[in-house]
């Protein structure tokens, strides 16, 4: 629950939710709750694992491994976010 990464993913909510508010109107509070929810989890994640196993980006090309993979995990989490937010009748 660190404030930086709760205001980080929850910049990124506000992204989803700009995007998608003109297309789906209010529901898309709810699609930007999912991806700050998300978000937040996945870096904390990859902050946890970075720390757990002292990767850094000059000592490890798994720090780099995990970095492509956290942002693999941050595209898919968007593109589930678009399917279904155009394709549920809600």
């Amino acid at each position: 629950m660190h404030p930086g990464g709760i205001v980080h993913a929850g910049l990124h909510a506000l992204g989803t939710l700009l995007v998608l508010a003109p297309f789906i109107g209010s529901i898309s509070i709810m699609y930007a709750a999912i991806d700050m929810l998300v978000h937040y989890h996945i870096d904390w994640a990859k902050m946890n694992i970075s720390k757990r196993y002292d990767l850094q980006p000059n000592n490890s090309e798994r720090f780099w491994i995990l970095l492509g993979f956290d942002q693999w995990l941050h595209h898919v989490t968007y593109f589930i976010i678009v399917y279904f937010a155009f394709n549920l009748n809600l």
